[in-house]
C-alpha cells in the first residue's frame, strides 16, 4: 500500500524491469530435482531473468499438465523451448528426467547440466551407492553402474557457471543488448515523469 500516488510513483521508478525475453528467439528455463541448491544460483536467475521450477522428486499430473499447456501457447512465438535440467546422478534422478521427457506432451527440449558420471572423477566427489530397496536400482545399474551422486555434492560456482554458459548459448545477444538499451530509455522516461508528478501540489485528505 502507498501513502499517496507519489509514493506509488517513486516505487515503480525503483522496480521497473523489461522483459529482456520478450524477443528472445527461445524460451528458457532451469528446472532442478531440489531446492537446496537455488540459494547458489538465485543471483543468476534473477540477472538472466529465468524461471527456475523445483521438482522435489516426481512432478504431479496436474502440475505436468499445466506446464504441457503453458509450453504448448510458448511454442507458437519461440523457435525453441529448452530446458536445463539439473538433477541427482541415481535411480531416482534419472527417472525422474525421463519422466519429464516422455510425460510433458509438448514441443521442447530438456539437457541435463549437472550431474554427470564424469563429474564424479573431475570433482573429486564422494560417491554413494544406489539403494537396492529403490525399485529402478537395477536399471540404473546396468546403464550407468553403482556410483550415485546428489546434486548438492557438485560445487556452486560450477553449478552457476554451468548454469549460466547454458542460458547465453540459447541467447541471442543482439537482441538482449537492444532490449537492455530500450529499459534505460524506458526508464529515463519513468523517472522524467516521476520528476514531474513530484513538483506537483500535494492533494490534502478529505
Amino acid at each position: 500500500m502507498f501513502t499517496d500516488a507519489r509514493q506509488y510513483a517513486e516505487a515503480v521508478k525503483k522496480s521497473y524491469r523489461k522483459d529482456y525475453w520478450a524477443l528472445q528467439p527461445n524460451h528458457v528455463e532451469i528446472w532442478t530435482e531440489k531446492d537446496a541448491i537455488i540459494g547458489c544460483i538465485e543471483p543468476l536467475t534473477r540477472e538472466l531473468g529465468i524461471n527456475v521450477r523445483v521438482g522435489r522428486g516426481f512432478n504431479s499430473v496436474t502440475k505436468r499438465h499445466d506446464i504441457q499447456e503453458l509450453f504448448r501457447e510458448i511454442s507458437l512465438t519461440k523457435e525453441q523451448i529448452c530446458v536445463l535440467y539439473l538433477g541427482d546422478y541415481d535411480p531416482s534422478g534419472m527417472a525422474i528426467e525421463k519422466n519429464l521427457r516422455e510425460q510433458i506432451d509438448a514441443p521442447f527440449l530438456i539437457k541435463r547440466f549437472a550431474i554427470h558420471a564424469s563429474d564424479i572423477r573431475e570433482f573429486n566427489l564422494p560417491p554413494l551407492r544406489a539403494k537396492p530397496s529403490d525399485s529402478r536400482s537395477f536399471g540404473f545399474l546396468r546403464n550407468y553402474g553403482p556410483d550415485c551422486v546428489e546434486l548438492d555434492a557438485l560445487p556452486p560456482n560450477e553449478l552457476r557457471r554451468r548454469s549460466d554458459n547454458g542460458v547465453r548459448a540459447l541467447m541471442n545477444t543482439t537482441k538482449w543488448e537492444r532490449a537492455i538499451e530500450v529499459e534505460k530509455a524506458e526508464l529515463a522516461s519513468i523517472i522524467s515523469s516521476v520528476e514531474l508528478w513530484n513538483k506537483l501540489p500535494a492533494v490534502p485528505p478529505a
